[in-house]
């Protein structure tokens, strides 16, 4: 009985021992697809050389990434390939950067009304609230203040 060779369904997953298919789109652009307890997941990965290594670069996951964003983003990193930057190295440095820049940006405060008709109040970890007459009170007051 031979095995299944490595783009065909059914090849088995060394981690997860879980059904995996690898579908090639392009020159090193593939999609994975892996059975898991909570559906099919199917992501977008970049198989390139860099300093004489194979390296795997995760580009998204379907259908959050389009085959049209995966393409893109496959294109974006062969260019840093070319430019001799690894594209892995440079993903994770402007993700460090965006999760940087999210964390000093202040949200400012939330404002809800609940069923009951209290007034919830959040900024930060801080939360007030605010019955239907302490949010009657703060109404008239910003009224008067106008």
């Amino acid at each position: 009985m031979s095995r299944p060779s490595h783009g065909q369904p059914g090849r088995r997953g060394r981690r997860s021992g879980k059904a995996v298919q690898t579908l090639r789109w392009q020159r090193a652009l593939s999609s994975r697809c892996t059975e898991k307890n909570s559906g099919t997941s199917k992501c977008w990965r970049f198989k390139y050389h860099f300093q004489g290594r194979e390296q795997l670069l995760a580009l998204g996951t379907y259908p959050e990434v389009s085959l049209f964003e995966a393409r893109v983003r496959c294109e974006h990193a062969r260019q840093l390939l070319a430019k001799q930057l690894n594209p892995g190295e440079a993903y994770r440095e402007a993700k460090a950067e965006e999760k940087i820049l999210a964390s000093t940006v202040d949200p400012g405060p939330s404002v809800s009304l609940n069923m009951d008709g209290d007034v919830v109040i959040r900024k930060g970890r801080s939360t007030l609230r605010l019955n239907e007459e302490e949010s009657q009170f703060v109404a008239d007051l910003l009224k008067k203040l106008r």
